[in-house]
């Protein structure tokens, strides 16, 4: 999951975070999540999406 979001892979990044999360590597996966969130969140154009994003990665981060 860092690998996938230190290649800008953000979506993917995000999708194995899940897992991670699954697994039980919780603070781990809700912090590559979140960076996940924001970074793509300043790729959307639509303010919707990048509002959402951001609320997504804001309440990943109160849970760490």
């Amino acid at each position: 999951a860092q690998s996938a979001l230190d290649n800008r892979n953000y979506r993917w990044a995000m999708r194995l975070a899940d897992c991670l999360e699954v697994l039980g590597n919780n603070t781990n996966a809700r912090i590559i999540k979140s960076r996940a969130c924001r970074a793509l969140a300043m790729e959307q154009i639509s303010a919707n999406g990048r509002n959402y994003l951001f609320s997504c990665a804001q309440e990943l981060e109160r849970e760490y």
